[in-house]
C-alpha cells in the first residue's frame, strides 16, 4: 500500500476534509494519509491565510486521535511559495521507500496545468480525486495518467465558504470539528 499525501492550506481545517480523509483509509486506498499543510500555495492569496502555525496545530489537534492520519510539515522548510512539484521530490528524497500518491479535488485537476512541472506529477504519481461537482469526468487530456476518480459524495463545503461565514459571525460550529471550533475561539481566529 501506499501513503496518500493530502496537500492543502486548510484555512480552516472543516469536516469535508475529514470526510475525505476517512474515505480513503475506510475504503484501503492507502495504508495512512498525511496532511501537508502549506504555508503559502502561490495560486492563494495570502492575505486570507490563518497563520501558518495556528494551521498547523488544529492539523495536529486531529492527528492526535487518529494513528492512521500525519501532520507533515516539510513546506515550512521549503522556500516559498509552496510548490507541489519540490515537495514530492524532497519526500522522496527523504522517504525512498515510501510509494506516495496525492488526493486532490476536482477542482484542483481542472487547475492543474497551472502547477509548476505539473507533467511530471502527473507522469510519476497515482492521483485520488474527489468530486467537487455533479457528474465530474476526468478532462480527456489526463485520461492517459493514473487518475482515480474517488467514489464518494461531492464535497462542496469549502474553507472559504466558512470564512465568509465567519467574517459575518455567521455559525460555523457544525462545519468544523469541535476542537478546531474551540480553538478558533479560543485564538480569536473567527
Amino acid at each position: 500500500m501506499s501513503t496518500v499525501l493530502f496537500f492543502g492550506s486548510f484555512n480552516p481545517f472543516h469536516n469535508a476534509h475529514y470526510k475525505i480523509a476517512r474515505f480513503v483509509i475506510e475504503n484501503q486506498l492507502a495504508d495512512n494519509l498525511w496532511f501537508i499543510v502549506s504555508p503559502h500555495n502561490p495560486l492563494k492569496d495570502t492575505d486570507i491565510l490563518i497563520d501558518s502555525n495556528h494551521r498547523l496545530k488544529m492539523l495536529n489537534l486531529i492527528v492526535n486521535k487518529h494513528s492512521e492520519f500525519q501532520v507533515c510539515d516539510i513546506e515550512y522548510h521549503l522556500s516559498l511559495p509552496s510548490f507541489t512539484v519540490n515537495t514530492l521530490k524532497k519526500l522522496k528524497e527523504l522517504y525512498p521507500q515510501i510509494n506516495f500518491d496525492i488526493l486532490i479535488g476536482s477542482d484542483s485537476l481542472d487547475q492543474i496545468h497551472l502547477w509548476k512541472d505539473y507533467r511530471f506529477i502527473l507522469e510519476h504519481y497515482k492521483l485520488l480525486v474527489f468530486p467537487r461537482q455533479n457528474n465530474y469526468k476526468i478532462p480527456q487530456q489526463y485520461c492517459q495518467y493514473n487518475i482515480i476518480l474517488l467514489n464518494t459524495d461531492v464535497i462542496t463545503l469549502s474553507s472559504t465558504f466558512i470564512r465568509e461565514k465567519a467574517k459575518k459571525k455567521e455559525d460555523i460550529s457544525e462545519l468544523i470539528p469541535e476542537c478546531i471550533y474551540k480553538y478558533m475561539k479560543i485564538n480569536s481566529l473567527m
